[in-house]
């Protein structure tokens, strides 16, 4: 008499291939795109800087007690298979915007130099509920604003993140 089932199995190995490429923002999965003078790579990493460190950049910072708009600071592009939603960071090791120094938020197409303070949503940390979904091939605009005089008393944290990270997970698109 056999103790074992027919055709069953309790531990199976198959070894097979793997090749992974390590690309920089420009050509990876999630593509992070300078559109700006405030954006550049730097050993294909995208970098941020308000403080006239990149070459296009005419001043070297932002003065005390004024409020600023920058439009169209980076692109964010799904080159993935799978639709996503993406939210920024201002830290390394969790998911969650903190500052209103700057107030970060998206369009899903360029402003260019109109007055839109708005966008299509604003990042909050929340991937799940800032709204801020793409599809295989779609991409979204980052904007900052940054208020340095007490305009809004809710806006009291006016210390910059010095991490800006973004953060993307699959969402399920069927319904």
């Amino acid at each position: 008499m056999s103790a074992f089932g027919g055709n069953a199995f309790n531990i199976a190995r198959a070894d097979r291939g793997i090749s992974v490429q390590t690309v920089g923002d420009n050509s990876a999965f999630l593509t992070l795109i300078p559109t700006s003078a405030y954006a550049d790579y730097e050993d294909s990493m995208l970098q941020l800087a308000f403080d006239g460190s990149f070459g296009a950049q005419n001043a070297s910072g932002l003065p005390e007690d004024a409020n600023f708009t920058f439009t169209d600071i980076f692109a964010i592009r799904n080159e993935g298979q799978d639709s996503i939603a993406v939210t920024l960071s201002e830290y390394y090791n969790a998911v969650d915007w903190d500052t209103n120094f700057p107030r970060a938020y998206y369009t899903y197409e360029r402003l260019g130099t109109t007055n839109d303070r708005m966008g299509a949503g604003e990042f909050t940390g929340d991937v799940s509920n800032d709204g801020a979904v793409l599809s295989p091939g779609d991409e979204l605009f980052v904007h900052f604003e940054f208020v340095g005089r007490e305009e809004d008393s809710r806006r009291t944290d006016t210390d910059e993140p010095n991490t800006v990270s973004v953060y993307a997970e699959a969402v399920n698109t069927d319904g």
